[in-house]
């Protein structure tokens, strides 16, 4: 078992190790917000300019490859394993988006086709309805004078009263013309 001077000096060591653990992290912290504000700096900077989307993209595959020599060198070569399918599986999930998003507008799309056709069939259907309607009336009009010519027809005398009577008792539909 330690002695108390020991224990203090290994108590005092332990302290200054945290003290300097907690100085690397605030500025590893530190560093990653800069870092941070950097990238979306530079990211709105070729945002802007349609020929500048490539050059990042390629700036990002530089980026992750200089990383990967340095962790490879530091003798951490899984880490740039990670950080290689990281990527890929970034680009992966931007492409899939991208396709989730026209997939979504091509389903928007056909919606509003489904929906205008839908509209469209409503409005012949009415159109039947109503010409089907007027051929019925029509029609029982027609056999209606029909029946009454047959009924009073004489040779004798002019048979244009007999349909104008008809006409008086029931007026023609519309579309037809007397």
């Amino acid at each position: 078992m330690p002695n108390t001077t020991e224990r203090e000096s290994m108590d005092s060591q332990l302290e200054e190790l945290n003290n300097k653990l907690e100085q690397i992290t605030n500025l590893l912290i530190k560093a990653s917000y800069d870092t941070s504000i950097n990238a979306f700096l530079l990211e709105d900077m070729f945002a802007r300019s349609k020929d500048n989307k490539g050059k990042m993209e390629r700036y990002h595959e530089l980026a992750t490859k200089y990383l990967q020599n340095r962790l490879e060198k530091e003798g951490l070569d899984q880490i740039g394993v990670l950080m290689e399918e990281n990527e890929q599986l970034k680009r992966k999930s931007k492409d899939d988006e991208q396709r989730v998003q026209i997939l979504k507008s091509q389903i928007q799309q056909l919606h509003d086709k489904e929906q205008q056709s839908g509209k469209m069939i409503r409005e012949y259907q009415e159109q039947m309805k109503l010409m089907e309607q007027k051929k019925d009336e029509i029609t029982n009009w027609t056999s209606g004078l029909v029946h009454e010519l047959q009924l009073k027809y004489s040779r004798l005398r002019n048979n244009e009263t007999i349909i104008q009577d008809y006409i008086q008792r029931n007026p023609t539909p519309k579309g037809i013309h007397l």
